[in-house]
């Protein structure tokens, strides 16, 4: 008995593109070649007949029902086949799903116009389907699993369905569950434990690294039964029951994913009244450009945008900018920066009569042409509208009005709006030019916008009027033919084989450039695109549009504008109801938008301020920790108070609280489409036979996107107010509901550090000084505590400096102390290293961000940072096993930097003294728990100094950034570890059977790594260290790769593209093997 049911939501011979429609020839031939992809009959249902062709009629796929209801369908089925083969904790480079496509012939494929036209790049012929067969390795009881039917019209498409098809299987074999779960008899198997006695591990090497600030001895950790990584999956599994439950999956399959309410527009045009013309608030739109196209800005005219209320985004001045710029456009990935400034504008006169209702025809037909659709708008029910300004218009104030510009805006009289523009709107959309007098011509050519005979047409920029030139001159791009042949062969009509009639054989010829749409950037991106320039009109054949030049060019990025002006209130409503106006609506902004709505400006998303307000948590949880333990030390234990921070940090946690305090609907999740854009308040008429465009209604969110915004709002609060950063951080932490007890603002911390009452004196210059009422006596002296200085700071408890120093200890409560200084510690060099960061490189995007930090808080950057802090030299009761290892640590170090420097010296450039001298510790086998004894000096700084963050950034700035920017990353470093190398030419080449082998220590403790690809051994690498094993491995593999060209003769996996048959990354065209091996 089938464990399931087939619906469908179409019939037995429906057909999805059956439905006749007005459309173009090419568009009722995709159409038809669309209808054919068919799926085959089933038992349990009727036959389906189609297959959707695109994202777009998702919702036609067919479905398969569980009998506890669930749905499976083409559109979840891969989700659904991922989460099948993590289900087996194998390697999932290589134990995954592996599609392969094969082409048949379609027997209805229509007979082809061109059959000897070559094909467009990477797109099939019109006259074949796709099959997809999905094949996953052993363990899995199915081996492999087909696309049925026919075939389909695109890979995409038969993918799907061979999903589909697979999980169907599965679920027959009950590797499913009723509820979609994966279910696999041969699943993850448990780890074996690690070895006891024998051989040390990497575990226990590691283990007894950690054990020596603790106190504990090395025969301590050789006896004891449990794994090293136990306690920390005990601590894991005891926090996951604390935190909130998991997002479970929704329709599409996906865990921790769900779908949320969408603030899709702000509630400031829900309260904006009817347009009246005596209540008529201006604001100017003028389009700027950067460098090098900035001249470009004197050809865009700036627009008025009139509305019923003033906009409320000017609460801090008189101008915004709105950036505009594209980024990657066309095959050279050029890009144009430019920004739209909005200034405000006092409020008008009032208007004469029915000139309000001209500017609302003006608008209609300015809108209609920018987005190239049919929209109209109802004066009534319209939120603005949009008029030109005189080409004189000067809107830069005098000295009279800079006193009042700020609160009111700038004065704007009804002369300065182009009024005879706007008459003129009120005919017919495009006027013939006068083409029998040469100098009327050239009037009515100037800031003109040429196009056909139609509305919704090809659209021109004039250039320039050439009278040497004539229709029936040769053309000079295509000297062959004349300007008239070429303009026959172009034109829309049916039969080409008549050449146009024109009247007028000696006319001058236009010189224009292409309009380049909205929907692919306007103006701003047709700058750099060069082929939009060039043509050659005949103005017989063309009409003027009634929108001028310099009008339609600045109001080509009129979406974009518009858009982005909406969720500039949206931020501005969060943070005026939710934080108390805290943040700026700019960095609000920033903080509320996901990386996938800003494709074109990566820096304009969460990404980077997530970055800082996850700094920022972690440092205000772990002083909140800190000082917990210290209202009560006896009481709380620091298992506890650990588990407590962890629940504050935690992406889920943060969800929930992001979730209950409200700010989820202000996400702006969704990518602008300029084609599914309609002004809010207009109406689109789509033409006869077509589906209107769907709104979406919420937006379907994941948990760590939500969690990442919280932090993101952090940071936004945190830059947005300088004076008061940190206290503006707390501040919106606390309403985000995150459970800080202990710190309000950064002031509490420095308030309760002075109330701890002094440690037991601990000589006998304390106790008699005390006695003595504090009265210094010369004999006192002598029992005077030595004062301690590290990294430039003088400690007031010099105990609290010989703390930190000491490697071996007994005393409890020391190991307590010194473990609250390295999460101190750790926590504030994390939050001065991003905050330095974020300042030094503003336009450094986040993975430049996070190579940095990565390459800063490093075990072994910070182990090597204790050499030049002359840390390493004044520890104190280093246990006798230890100290040859830390002395040993000590010398490689300083020949590793004097190797470096000695390179650096014979470099030509700074660039290759940068390369020889950067990271150069690498080769040297580390000692993280040196990286230890830097954070918990750090830490014990921030402690002594009563929390003076002040002071601790000085030390540093002072000590510890020169070291960081000398000698780590930078944002335009690539890594250049071997392993690093490897893995990204594996990446580019496509190659996953490959794999980097980690092989157990011998009895010298001499770790070895061995690199396999396709199942042949390319490099071999031994070492102290296994990190230092791995290094000369992958260094053998590349260098092996380098010289005999062995991935392509071993690899036989498929490439990504042509283009990169031979291509070999940028990392390791410039690679070298390592400078010295300690």
């Amino acid at each position: 008995m089938a464990r399931g049911t087939k619906r469908s939501t179409l019939g037995p011979s429906e057909d999805v593109h059956s439905s006749p429609s007005i459309q173009s020839p090419a568009s009722r031939k995709r159409t038809k070649l669309a209808s054919h992809a068919q799926s085959p009959p089933s038992s349990t249902s009727p036959s389906i007949r189609s297959i959707p062709s695109s994202k777009s009629n998702m919702e036609e796929y067919p479905t398969y029902l569980t009998p506890n209801g669930k749905a499976i369908s083409p559109r979840n089925a891969g989700a659904l086949l991922s989460r099948y083969t993590q289900s087996f904790g194998l390697n999932p480079t290589l134990f995954k799903a592996n599609p392969t496509f094969a082409m048949v012939p379609d027997p209805s494929a229509p007979e082809r116009k061109h059959p000897t036209k070559p094909q467009a790049l990477n797109q099939p012929p019109p006259d074949v389907l796709f099959h997809c067969t999905m094949t996953i390795p052993p363990p899995c009881p199915i081996p492999s699993c087909s696309s049925t039917g026919i075939g389909f019209r695109s890979k995409d498409i038969a993918k799907r369905f061979a999903a589909w098809e697979y999980v169907k299987a599965l679920l027959q074999q009950q590797e499913f569950d009723d509820d979609l779960n994966p279910t696999p008899k041969a699943g993850k198997k448990d780890k074996p434990k690690m070895p006891v006695n024998g051989d040390m591990t990497n575990d226990e090497r590691k283990a007894k690294q950690v054990a020596i600030l603790s106190g504990r001895t090395t025969s301590d950790i050789q006896t004891e039964p449990r794994n090293y990584n136990q306690e920390y999956d005990d601590l894991r599994r005891t926090i996951n029951d604390q935190l909130p439950p998991r997002t479970p999956a929704g329709a599409n399959g996906m865990p921790g994913m769900a779908e949320y309410e969408h603030m899709s527009s702000p509630a400031f045009w829900d309260t904006c009244p009817p347009l009246s013309p005596s209540s008529l608030h201006p604001t100017v739109f003028t389009l700027l450009f950067e460098e090098p196209h900035q001249e470009h800005s004197g050809k865009c005219r700036p627009v008025l945008f009139l509305t019923s209320r003033p906009l409320p985004i000017f609460e801090d001045g008189s101008t915004v900018d709105i950036d505009v710029s594209m980024m990657d456009i066309g095959t050279e990935k050029a890009r144009s920066g430019a920004r739209m400034r909005l200034t405000k504008g006092a409020k008008m006169k009032t208007w004469e009569n029915g000139k309000l209702e001209e500017a609302m025809i003006y608008s209609e037909k300015l809108v209609r042409a920018q987005l190239n659709k049919a929209v109209r708008a109802d004066l009534a029910a319209t939120k603005w509208v949009l008029v030109p300004l005189i080409r004189e218009f000067d809107h830069s104030p005098g000295d009279e009005e800079l006193s009042t510009r700020e609160s009111r805006g700038i004065k704007i009289n009804r002369r300065s709006i182009a009024w005879d523009e706007i008459s003129a709107a009120q005919g017919p959309v495009c006027t013939p030019f006068t083409v029998d007098d040469p100098d009327a011509l050239g009037r009515g050519l100037a800031d003109s916008l040429s196009c056909a005979k139609a509305e919704f047409s090809r659209r021109y920029y004039f250039q320039s009027l050439l009278t040497d030139l004539s229709p029936s001159s040769p053309h000079p791009k295509c000297p062959e033919r004349t300007i008239l042949d070429l303009a026959t062969l172009h034109s829309p009509k049916d039969d080409t084989s008549q050449q146009l009639a024109i009247e007028f054989p000696g006319q001058p010829i236009i010189l224009a450039d292409q309009v380049h749409p909205a929907k692919s950037g306007g103006y701003v991106a047709s700058v750099v695109l060069p082929h939009l320039t060039g043509n050659y009109l005949i103005p017989e054949l063309v009409q003027r549009h009634i929108i001028s030049a310099s009008v339609f060019r600045t109001t080509s990025v009129l979406p974009h504008v518009l858009s982005h002006m909406d969720d500039l209130i949206i931020a501005q409503d969060l943070s005026r109801h939710r934080f108390s106006s805290i943040l700026t609506p700019k960095l609000a902004l920033n903080a509320l938008t996901c990386p996938t709505s800003q494709a074109q400006a990566p820096t304009q998303s969460y990404q980077r301020l997530e970055l800082l307000g996850d700094c920022l948590l972690k440092l205000t949880s772990t002083i909140d920790m800190y000082l917990r333990h210290l209202r009560n030390p006896s009481a709380i234990s620091m298992d506890n108070l650990h588990v407590e921070r962890h629940l504050m940090v935690s992406n889920r946690a943060l969800q929930a609280n992001a979730v209950q305090a409200g700010i989820v609907p202000y996400i702006r999740s969704s990518i602008l489409r300029v084609k599914d854009w309609t002004p809010l308040g207009w109406i689109y008429d789509p033409p006869p036979g077509s589906a209107n465009a769907k709104t979406a209604r919420g937006q379907h969110l994941g948990d760590k996107t939500v969690a990442d915004v919280a932090e993101a709002l952090i940071g936004a609060a945190y830059l947005s107010n300088p004076a008061h950063a940190i206290d503006s951080a707390i501040k919106t932490m606390r309403a985000l509901h995150i459970p800080l007890r202990e710190v309000t603002k950064w002031s509490d911390a420095n308030k309760f550090a002075r109330k701890i009452p002094p440690r037991r004196p601990s000589n006998g210059y304390e106790a008699s000084n005390r006695l003595s009422g504090g009265k210094d006596e010369g004999w006192m002296r002598a029992f005077q505590p030595t004062s301690i200085k590290l990294l430039g700071y003088e400690f007031v408890d010099p105990q609290r400096a010989k703390d930190v120093l000491r490697l071996s200890s007994e005393d409890a409560n020391r190991r307590t102390r010194i473990g609250m200084y390295k999460v101190l510690g750790d926590a504030l060099l994390d939050y001065l290293m991003i905050d330095s960061l974020y300042v030094r490189y503003p336009d450094a995007g986040p993975a430049a961000l996070s190579h940095m930090r990565h390459s800063r808080s490093g075990d072994s950057t910070l182990a090597a940072l204790t050499v030049p802090l002359d840390i390493i030299r004044r520890l104190a009761d280093v246990p006798p096993d230890v100290a040859p290892l830390v002395q040993k640590f000590h010398t490689s170090v300083l020949e590793a930097q004097a190797a470096a420097h000695a390179a650096g010296k014979q470099a030509k450039t700074p660039e290759e003294k940068r390369e020889c001298e950067r990271e150069w510790w690498n080769d040297v086998v580390p000692l993280t728990f040196l990286g230890d004894v830097t954070e918990a000096v750090i830490g014990a700084i921030l402690v002594d100094s009563h929390f003076d963050i002040d002071r601790c950034r000085q030390v540093f700035e002072e000590h510890i950034e020169p070291f960081f920017e000398r000698y780590c990353q930078g944002p335009e470093d690539r890594s250049t570890h071997p392993k690093s190398v490897f893995l990204e030419m594996m990446s580019e080449r496509g190659c996953a059977q490959w794999e980097c082998k980690k092989l157990q220590p011998d009895l010298g403790g001499i770790h070895s790594t061995i690199v396999m690809l396709h199942g042949r051994k390319i490099g071999t690498g031994k070492g102290e260290a296994q990190g230092i094993a791995t290094r000369k491995a992958c260094e053998e593999a590349i260098m092996n790769i380098k010289k005999g060209g062995l991935l392509g003769k071993v690899c036989t996996c498929p490439k990504k593209s042509r283009r990169r048959e031979t291509m070999i990354s940028p990392a390791l065209s410039t690679f070298q093997p390592a400078r010295t091996s300690s």
